[in-house]
């Protein structure tokens, strides 16, 4: 009998969030820089039957959920047929994704038939200028209306992500729980974690927006997600709930009256004790933590020919070399030389 993965820590690892593209249709300024990035080779891509057969091999080890990422997932040609029979594979028990919403108002329909049960769109700006300003061009109406095409195909609630960077203001803030109070949405507001490289991007350059029209004002709140919680509860009477299902540390709030619920993700290691998850990135490499550059290349193994039996069983022993927290020490032994991705997208934030 294969054992599950567990590590030394004793955390049962049940949770895979699954990149299956580098690409992304926005640009957004804490993200890459504005010429865009090096496009992995599509032969060095996990292939459709590579990501079928890397689901099953990790199913078979104890994972349950699936949350689909990128990039931008839905750029991917064969992404619903993907997920479908990623949702028929034996012990998958739960499949959610994350998207930047430009094509949710296609998608929202074939994904909620191939068994998508939960999906979260990450926005940083209800403003329309705004937000074609953070993003170098997008379109904030053609991202609501895949939110509420969302809702009507039936996904309850939709989850909208915003990252607490310099970039948010009070009326991003205000903007945002109002959106919450009128519809079945969840708004949740997340600390800023530190990332490899992104010094080499834009993130808090607010002066590189300021050319466009309308935004010559302070758009630096210089807000931390106490400060957001802040000016949340100053403005509305909160009370705790337990929020919409998911598997992450949120705190979730509700106004009374409201549709949706507000929920605050704090950017502490303290969460990491109950790490569940593990990342397989477009290219093949299984990551333990976002701060580890331990990397198991799950692709190269396959191939070269080994059997799924063998790798399970690298697989177990892996696992076991997963960090404690973020701030361990993470250069293990036997890791190889992988780098770290350069930037979030390719390895699913």
């Amino acid at each position: 009998m294969v054992e599950k993965l567990v590590d030394s820590y004793k955390r049962e690892i049940d949770y895979l969030r699954l990149s299956v593209t580098d690409r992304c249709n926005l640009r957004c300024i804490y993200c890459m820089p504005e010429e865009g990035i090096k496009i992995i080779n599509r032969k060095e891509l996990l292939t459709f039957e590579e990501v079928i057969r890397v689901t099953r091999i990790l199913s078979d080890l104890g994972i349950k959920k699936v949350r689909i990422t990128g990039g931008e997932p839905l750029l991917r040609e064969d992404i619903i047929r993907l997920i479908g029979e990623i949702g028929k594979t034996n012990g998958i028990e739960d499949l959610s994704l994350t998207t930047n919403g430009t094509l949710l108002s296609k998608y929202a329909e074939p994904l909620y038939r191939a068994g998508i049960k939960r999906i979260n769109v990450s926005i940083d700006s209800l403003d329309p200028q705004k937000f074609k300003a953070i993003t170098r061009g997008g379109d904030l109406k053609q991202v609501l209306d895949g939110i509420y095409k969302a809702i009507v195909a039936g996904f309850a609630p939709v989850k909208i992500n915003v990252v607490v960077t310099d970039l948010l203001d009070k009326k991003d803030i205000l903007d945002f729980v109002k959106l919450a109070v009128e519809n079945f949405i969840s708004v949740r507001f997340i600390e800023s974690m530190p990332a490899v490289d992104l010094n080499n991007v834009e993130c808090g350059k607010i002066g590189i927006i300021k050319s466009d029209a309308g935004l010559n004002k302070n758009l630096s709140g210089g807000y931390s997600i106490y400060k957001v919680l802040s000016i949340v509860k100053k403005n509305w009477s909160l009370y705790k709930t337990d929020g919409p299902i998911g598997y992450g540390p949120s705190e979730y709030y509700k106004i009374k009256g409201s549709r949706g619920t507000i929920g605050f993700i704090f950017n502490n290691k303290a969460h990491c004790k109950n790490c569940n998850r593990i990342r397989l990135t477009p290219e093949g490499s299984i990551k333990l933590c976002l701060f580890s550059s331990c990397e198991f290349d799950i692709k190269a193994e396959i191939r070269s020919g080994v059997s799924d039996v063998d790798i399970k069983k690298k697989l177990v022993d892996f696992i076991k070399t997963k960090p404690e927290n973020r701030d361990a020490n993470n250069d293990y032994k036997n890791c190889g030389s992988i780098k770290i991705p350069n930037y979030m997208y390719q390895i699913g934030g």
